[in-house]
């Protein structure tokens, strides 16, 4: 008769486990990968909200022009002694007493003028200022 010690039944366990725990998580790991290797690319007819926009919507020569407290553009025209409404884009509406527009096709004399404006507080040029499409700036501004 044939004995067999616990201690080499445990250890006959434990082999086999680990044997059949290796090959439980390679396993896995084929199924995971194989799936990965298979997706294919799904076209979405959207764009995303930070995809770039197409060139003919951004603004030449545009800038970001903040004028002083309670000061309007018809003032600010009159100091720099051109019209200056022709070249504003549209006015941003997130400040409440203070004038913000998006000046475009500026020259650099207009530019020169409004700098010289003492009631022009500051002004910021964008290489990506982009137009609003019609839809009353809801669109991001500048990136």
């Amino acid at each position: 008769m044939l004995i067999i010690s616990p201690r080499i039944c445990i250890l006959v366990v434990m082999f086999w486990r680990q044997k059949l725990l290796t090959l439980a998580l390679l396993g896995t790991l084929l199924a995971i990968s194989w799936k990965y290797f298979t997706l294919k690319p799904v076209q979405y007819e959207a764009l995303f909200p930070n995809s770039k926009l197409s060139c003919e919507q951004v603004i030449a020569q545009g800038y970001i022009v903040y004028l002083a407290l309670s000061y309007t553009l018809e003032q600010h025209s009159m100091t720099i002694h051109r019209d200056i409404t022709p070249h504003v884009e549209r006015i941003l509406n997130f400040h409440e007493d203070k004038v913000v527009y998006v000046g475009q096709a500026i020259d650099d004399d207009l530019l020169t003028a409004i700098q010289a404006d003492p009631n022009v507080e500051s002004v910021y040029h964008s290489p990506k200022i982009f137009t609003d499409g019609g839809n009353g700036g809801r669109r991001n501004t500048f990136s």
